[in-house]
């Protein structure tokens, strides 16, 4: 999906004097959130009131986190749509996805674009722990 979206060149609207933030119209329905991101990103979360996209990565490093939020911001800056980031317990970082703009804020097909041009970014990931084998 992240290929045919790079490939028809889809890009978030950029607000200007002329487009001010409400021709953005609403927030999409939360049960359309839903859906779309079932189908588009699958491995993110949406929140409990359908407001915001996230999604959490366990890095090797504090290092590897920020590398992580660096490529992010590189994107928000050409889309023109920033997602708020945190990075906590020093290896988990996170990248949560809604459209401010909004009144109520909520999600809007910018978040999907973002979103899919994110999980384009490679990051550097912890392995999981391997489960231990109990002696039998």
């Amino acid at each position: 999906m992240l290929v045919a979206v790079l490939l028809l060149g889809l890009h978030c609207p950029i607000p200007s004097a002329w487009f001010p933030p409400p021709f953005l119209a609403a927030a999409m329905d939360p049960k359309d959130v839903r859906a779309s991101a079932a189908a588009r990103i699958p491995t993110w979360t949406v929140a409990p009131d359908g407001r915001s996209l996230s999604r959490t990565h366990t890095t090797t490093s504090f290092t590897a986190g920020m590398d992580w939020f660096n490529a992010i911001a590189v994107v928000a800056e050409a889309e023109g749509h920033h997602p708020d980031l945190s990075l906590r317990d020093w290896n988990t970082a996170e990248v949560r996805l809604s459209t401010h703009a909004l009144k109520p804020p909520g999600v809007s097909e910018n978040d999907f674009i973002v979103a899919e041009r994110i999980e384009a970014l490679p990051v550097k990931l912890k392995a999981p722990r391997k489960a231990k084998q109990s002696a039998q």
